[in-house]
């Protein structure tokens, strides 16, 4: 199935499923957030928030959010004897993580990134010390000494209209204010860990540079800074019970602190989809009513995988 289409049909039966009592079926009341019920959450779920980019092969979309570059997924919708919906679970298969440490030309970073630098407000930016998007490393294509204007195409006015609809998505869907304030922070750590820079020493191993991007990323995750700086320059193997550390070089040193910030987009992502999953899994008298009915449970799966033109 086309990646930019495969909202259609959710957003479809989603509608079907609403109207009146007949051959179409109808709603009965259930533990769920009436989220579901509406086109937008298919638009936004379907896309998975934080999985998509922009890409130069194609003009982007009016829609931001779906955009060529974005996560595989299986879509599965349960619904009653009637046809209402009773829930909802997504699988994620793959995500580009990639494109968050390195840009080709002409390719932007995920969007959730501009969209926080440019739609929140100046105390939410404040507490995560972030400040203009052509500070950051990897929203610079992530090469060394790149400012260029065409690599990131901002247009902070868009952005801010869809930060403020991603929250409302997620708030609509029924995360809490600590759980976006969690997301946050981490994207926000995962743009100072890509300003963390290093020079090479005379012995040819890597030196942690001006440590203002570490001292941000310790002060937003808690983790301990010397722990951090070790972990940023060097590895430990333990051989025949002995601790031996190697250095890293800084070719390896910012693979490293690259891989870094990957896991922890990836982590995000995973827990993001696992979220959505606790939330609008299907629960209830309504699911329960169904459950105890011959055929009164059916599914319908949406398969999505970018690439599939």
């Amino acid at each position: 199935m086309h990646a930019s289409t495969s909202r259609r049909p959710a957003a479809l039966l989603a509608r079907l499923a609403s109207a009146p009592r007949g051959r179409r079926g109808f709603f009965h009341s259930f533990d769920l957030p009436s989220a579901l019920q509406s086109r937008d959450f298919f638009l936004h779920s379907c896309c998975l928030l934080l999985g998509t980019s922009h890409s130069p092969r194609r003009r982007l979309p009016s829609h931001p959010w779906c955009s060529p570059a974005r996560p595989s997924k299986f879509l599965e919708i349960k619904f009653g004897f009637y046809g209402e919906v009773l829930g909802a679970q997504i699988a994620d298969y793959l995500l580009e993580k990639s494109r968050l440490v390195r840009q080709s030309d002409g390719e932007r970073n995920f969007h959730v990134l501009y969209y926080l630098l440019s739609g929140a407000d100046k105390g939410l930016l404040e507490r995560l010390q972030l400040g203009d998007t052509l500070q950051y490393h990897y929203l610079r294509g992530g090469l060394k000494g790149v400012t260029r204007d065409q690599a990131i195409d901002v247009d902070a006015a868009a952005f801010k209209v869809e930060f403020e609809d991603l929250v409302g998505c997620m708030q609509k869907i029924g995360f809490s204010q600590e759980d976006l304030d969690n997301v946050f922070v981490v994207l926000a750590a995962i743009l100072h860990i890509g300003n963390i820079e290093f020079t090479k020493s005379d012995s040819d191993t890597a030196v942690l540079g001006d440590g203002t991007a570490l001292d941000k990323v310790v002060g937003l995750i808690g983790a301990s800074l010397e722990d951090l700086k070790f972990s940023m320059v060097s590895f430990t193997t333990i051989t025949r019970g002995e601790a031996v550390r190697t250095d890293y070089t800084v070719d390896q040193a910012e693979d490293n602190r690259d891989a870094m910030a990957k896991a922890l987009y990836g982590a995000l992502f995973s827990w993001i989809v696992q979220k959505v999953n606790d939330l609008l899994k299907p629960k209830g008298k309504a699911y329960d009513d169904a459950l105890a009915r011959a055929g009164g449970v059916t599914e319908a799966g949406i398969l999505d995988i970018f690439g599939f033109e």
